[in-house]
């Protein structure tokens, strides 16, 4: 993976927060680190959202309710998680 090297602006009072909590070295993995982190939670949310209710009908308890779907998921596990991140191409 290539390293392109960005600009942009930030609140001062968020900049003061990131410079007194995080080393000045690792500042740029740290901002990477939390883009990557909500990027994926918007996508997994817009995937969700396109989603939902599609298999409700289809004779699947798990996925009849949201509370039956997130207890699934739950008891699905990390490395189900995991590989359900890689089907998603992320």
């Amino acid at each position: 993976m290539g390293i392109v090297k960005v600009s942009f602006t930030l609140p001062e009072e968020t900049f003061n927060l990131l410079k007194n909590e995080v080393p000045k070295r690792s500042r740029s993995a740290f901002v990477a680190k939390r883009i990557e982190e909500e990027l994926r939670r918007k996508r997994a949310t817009k995937i969700f959202k396109e989603t939902y209710g599609i298999l409700k009908d289809k004779g699947l308890e798990e996925w009849k309710t949201r509370a039956s779907t997130r207890k699934w998921l739950r008891a699905m596990g990390e490395d189900s998680l995991k590989k359900l991140h890689g089907i998603w191409g992320e």
